[in-house]
């Protein structure tokens, strides 16, 4: 084994906003009523193991 490599990455792990905490980012739209059509803040979280023989 010449090389080992372990990786992690993550985002949106959490959302910073200006709303008040009764509204919820994720369902609001730009004008400001909740419409149905916005898709939710993804989080993503990676993670591996790469090895070079």
């Amino acid at each position: 084994m010449e090389r080992a490599r372990i990786y992690f990455s993550a985002e949106n792990l959490f959302t910073i906003t200006k709303l008040a905490g009764m509204f919820d980012p994720e369902a609001t739209s730009s004008d400001g009523y909740s419409s149905g059509k916005t898709y939710p803040l993804s989080t993503t979280i990676s993670f591996g193991l790469n090895v070079t023989f």
